[in-house]
């Protein structure tokens, strides 16, 4: 995941020098706002990397002043709990990794913005985990994403799957077929397991603050050696 945090630390940086993105954080015209981020979205998601790509600017006292994603919702406290966000401010300088918010969880990187050496707020790239989940296809193994469930997730909970108290992730974009293992495997307490046939890899999963909130595994079916699966 190094790849996505650096790209969605390295779009902000550059989004953050734009001019329509400072007009946007200066003025706050909603309309001219939500009309730049899906022209740049647009042109944007013609990168695979960036199919799911979304974007969120926050204002100088740390509230939401718009999400490409719902342009009704604005005006939230975002301090309390967005940390990446809350960095930036105090640092004035660019933050990025994994980090749960109140609509998921993604790779995040968000960068101040400023004009004429005032910081206006900040952009913040978030990039979604759909690239990695076509790239362990194309590799011929599963991916699953699994979060703790004491994370409060409001927005994008129904394209979640609960178990063993975690949430499953993307449910669209996983192998459904090889849920029932879980109940099997101790993929908390073992990196390398072997089923039969199938094998899994285990890593845990952290965020941006180092908390540890849930487990990456990989699955592949094979009668290869361990070592010539991951």
């Amino acid at each position: 995941m190094e790849e996505e945090r650096l790209n969605a630390l390295a779009l902000s940086l550059i989004l953050s020098q734009n001019d329509d993105i400072k007009s946007c954080l200066k003025y706050e015209n909603r309309q001219n706002c939500e009309k730049n981020l899906k022209f740049y979205i647009s042109i944007l998601q013609n990168v695979p990397l960036y199919k799911d790509i979304l974007i969120h600017l926050h204002s100088d006292d740390l509230k939401s002043i718009i999400r490409s994603w719902d342009d009704q919702k604005k005006g939230d406290d975002l301090k309390y709990f967005r940390h990446t966000i809350y960095e930036t401010k105090q640092n004035k300088t660019p933050t990025s990794g994994i980090e749960i918010g109140k609509c998921g969880v993604f790779v995040r990187g968000v960068s101040p913005v400023f004009a004429d050496s005032n910081f206006l707020g900040s952009i913040e790239v978030m990039l979604g985990f759909k690239h990695l989940y076509s790239l362990s296809k194309r590799q011929k193994y599963d991916l699953l994403i699994l979060i703790k469930d004491n994370y409060k997730i409001e927005c994008f909970k129904k394209s979640y799957i609960k178990i063993h108290g975690f949430n499953i992730i993307d449910k669209n974009d996983i192998n459904l077929n090889i849920l029932p293992f879980l109940d099997k495997i101790d993929f908390k307490n073992r990196n390398f397991i072997k089923f039969k046939n199938d094998y899994f890899y285990s890593k845990k999963l952290y965020d941006f603050k180092n908390n540890h909130i849930g487990y990456i595994i990989m699955h592949k079916h094979s009668k290869s050696k361990i070592n010539d699966i991951f």
